[in-house]
């Protein structure tokens, strides 16, 4: 009450009639005479600042819409409208993408490195080569798939059991990935583990022992990954394989990433050092690192990756596209799981209903090429898929076309998705689709592809298309909301293009599309010879569509002057 008792004194009895009855009590009123009947409360009308309750001078609104100076609000004045000395910044233009920038340093080695300075308790650090599967020869075949099992084994500075002990303590997530083109080394870390992180990386990368007893020790782990892949008799694993050899038959992009048991036999450790001696050098190394100050990565690189090498003499690789078609038939794999365990699997393995037919159709594209690397992107909205069990719900694809046409209308087909795969002069769009191995499933589910990607070619309505615009624009940006996906992102980008692609550039440029656009590329993709993989029954490979007749028909239903 003595607090109340301050702000009636310094408030006028005009201005105290409008002050709302819970604030005040009737028996104070009553002793100064005042009117308890108080006027109904117009907060609408009224304005008081919590400076004039502190006792200094400001405007203040009356309920009568009188204002005491030429600064006050009259009655109904826009309240979005600021008080006057609290005016707002002018809003700036909202951006899409990244706050922090990116700042790429080339050092006097060659080596290249990214960062994003973005403020996050967690770090993520990348090194990607300039290596893979594409450099190896039929003397070395197999080498990269070795030297991504001998990521965390000796360094010439530690033992294997010290190093995996140092990571651990680190707290640190690391992961090695071999591609075709590239080789990634992908860990987090907390910040404060960020510099003896990046020295473990330059002893992984650019000091390995390659002991001889450890190499033979993962040449053997290898043996045994083959041989249980070959022990449970299904394509599924070698699907990527598969269709890049077809694509690019016995061409560098056309090398298994996997290694057949009797091929890992002529590696050595001889055979390692040579290979890892002319691609594991700085020129074709690049650091991306997500959440770290660029200076202070810039001279972690000098210090730690500063070795000397040779200079490169590895020559650019080239595959170009043929084409062509994959058969197998499955009867037998039948038969053999007959004899074994009939119609039900009682071990836990799998069962003869289990087994699926394949199906995979794919074409050319021009690979990391920025003019088809966005309509691509639509595409891959808009084609979308999924497999028969999900959970569902909204942003799963579920509106897209391979979801709702094919895989929603047809009970016998299992799985269907959409990809690409890209380097630098070519890649690949295709669709890998799964079925029941029966009767004449198989040549259904050919038939069903084709149609969806020509009617693609002929037909996309506005919601479709903006949906999948959508989609498109979302999935990159909520990706890039992971310190990890930023520096693989980053990393690439640099790897293949030398510099990076903001994201709001990349939404700038999925948002200039057309419907146009998007369906001249699928036209023009779809112009180029066909790779192809069939796996099912006899009888269901009879009733098959063979390439040249698949590319027959597509020809005739794309429009002429796309091709």
């Amino acid at each position: 009450m003595h607090r109340l008792s301050q702000f009636f004194k310094q408030t006028s009895a005009r201005e105290h009639s409008c002050i709302p009855r819970r604030f005040i009590s009737e028996a104070p009123l009553k002793s100064k005479k005042f009117d308890p009947k108080l006027p109904p409360f117009q907060s609408s009308t009224i304005s008081r600042s919590i400076d004039y309750i502190n006792g200094q001078k400001v405007e203040v609104q009356k309920i009568d819409g009188t204002p005491r100076n030429k600064q006050e609000r009259p009655v109904g004045y826009d309240l979005k409208v600021p008080l006057p000395g609290f005016e707002e910044k002018p809003e700036e233009k909202k951006r899409v993408g990244e706050k922090w920038p990116t700042v790429i340093t080339r050092l006097n080695n060659g080596m290249r490195v990214v960062t994003q300075n973005i403020p996050s308790p967690s770090c993520a650090v990348s090194l990607f080569v300039d290596a893979g599967a594409q450099y190896e020869t039929d003397a070395n075949h197999g080498v990269t798939h070795l030297l991504e099992r001998m990521s965390f084994q000796s360094t010439k500075n530690m033992e294997s059991k010290r190093l995996v002990e140092e990571l651990e303590n680190l707290g640190g997530n690391i992961t090695t990935t071999t591609q075709r083109d590239m080789v990634n080394y992908s860990c987090e870390s907390l910040p404060e583990n960020v510099p003896r992180m990046i020295e473990l990386l330059s002893d992984i990368t650019v000091r390995p022992a390659f002991a001889d007893d450890e190499i033979e020790e993962q040449k053997e782990g290898i043996k045994m990954e083959s041989e249980d892949m070959k022990r449970n008799k299904d394509i599924q694993p070698y699907i990527s394989d598969i269709i890049h050899s077809v694509a690019y038959n016995n061409q560098p992009l056309g090398r298994a990433l996997s290694t057949e048991p009797e091929l890992v036999d002529q590696l050595n450790s001889q055979v390692v050092r040579e290979y890892h001696s002319k691609l594991y050098v700085p020129p074709r190394f690049v650091l991306a690192v997500a959440g770290y100050d660029h200076d202070q990565v810039v001279e972690l690189s000098q210090r730690h990756f500063n070795v000397p090498y040779a200079p490169s003499v590895v020559s650019n690789v080239t595959s170009k596209w043929t084409g062509g078609i994959w058969i197998r038939r499955q009867d037998d794999l039948i038969e053999e799981m007959e004899e074994d365990q009939m119609d039900e699997a009682v071990d836990g393995s799998r069962r003869i209903q289990d087994i699926m037919s394949n199906l995979v159709l794919a074409f050319e594209t021009k690979g990391t090429a920025a003019e088809e690397t966005f309509p691509l992107a639509v595409l891959l909205s808009l084609f979308g898929g999924g497999g028969s069990f999900s959970a569902g719900g909204p942003g799963k694809g579920m509106y897209s076309r391979l979801y709702r046409n094919v895989l929603n209308g047809y009970g016998f087909v299992d799985s269907v998705q959409s990809f690409t795969s890209g380097f630098a002069e070519t890649g690949m769009l295709g669709i890998h689709a799964t079925c029941r191995m029966r009767d004449n499933n198989l040549d259904h589910l050919q038939q069903t592809i084709v149609h969806e990607m020509l009617d693609v070619v002929k037909r996309i309505d506005s919601e479709e298309f903006t949906r999948a615009q959508n989609q498109a624009k979302s999935g990159i940006l909520m990706a890039l909301e992971s310190r990890n996906i930023v520096a693989d992102d980053m990393g690439r980008q640099i790897l293949i293009y030398n510099k990076r692609y903001s994201a709001e550039e990349i939404v700038n440029s999925i948002d200039r599309l057309t419907v146009t656009d998007v369906q001249d590329t699928l036209a023009r993709i779809m112009s180029s010879r066909p790779a192809m993989v069939l796996a099912g029954s006899e009888a269901e490979l009879k009733q098959c569509a063979m390439l040249n007749d698949v590319e027959h028909h597509i020809k005739q239903h794309i429009r002429p002057t796309v091709l």
